[in-house]
């Protein structure tokens, strides 16, 4: 009898991970990262801790990581993207769905890798690609992040591109939001070493 956990791996290899090579993430065990112009991004296929012998529940996590993002909090600089759970951005492909409740597929026999397995490259395909797709994107991933009340690092990606008339709004909002206190000095020191100073903000 094939172990479940073996199972979630044939899943995975099934479908997904060629989807995933063609989108230009590179696979490490059941991790998947690529990097685009503004981020860093992962792929991670999480099982469940309370598999058994009989069968295995996983679920797909996503998170983006955003180096001008870790300029400001002093993070080290980054070659690939971090575990999903220490990206800027980490979410779970359930969240994605129009439903919005947590997705987890179970496998328990041989038979059910095909069918899961064109589920789950479908979800993460029509779903999952997308979201990562569109945190590639300056602009889209500031809008996903001001959503979000994340204004300091739509303010830190803005500015990586250029975009100091939206870096300064930003940066407003985020100097305006519940003070955080080191964050929010560094916040200050990093804005003003690039010369954007609260006293030039267009609110």
């Amino acid at each position: 009898m094939t172990q479940p956990s073996t199972l979630v791996d044939r899943v995975v290899n099934a479908k997904l991970a060629s989807i995933l090579k063609s989108s230009g993430f590179r696979k490490a065990g059941r991790n998947f990262r690529r990097s685009t112009t503004t981020s860093l991004q992962i792929m991670n296929i999480q099982a469940s801790a309370w598999n058994s012998q009989n069968s295995a529940r996983f679920t797909v996590n996503l998170g983006a990581h955003f180096p001008c993002v870790a300029e400001v909090t002093g993070d080290p600089p980054q070659t690939a993207a971090p575990v999903h759970y220490r990206c800027h951005v980490n979410i779970r492909i359930g969240d994605l769905q129009p439903v919005g409740l947590d997705r987890w597929w179970e496998i328990a026999a041989e038979e059910d890798v095909a069918q899961i397995a064109n589920d789950v490259s479908a979800t993460v395909s029509n779903f999952g690609l997308p979201f990562l797709d569109s945190l590639g994107d300056a602009e889209k991933s500031c809008d996903y992040l001001r959503s979000r009340q994340f204004h300091w690092m739509a303010c830190a990606i803005s500015m990586s591109v250029g975009n100091l008339e939206s870096a300064a709004r930003d940066l407003a909002r985020a100097l305006q939001d519940p003070p955080r206190s080191e964050l929010t000095d560094r916040l200050r020191q990093w804005a003003q070493s690039r010369g954007l100073e609260p006293r030039n903000l267009v609110v």
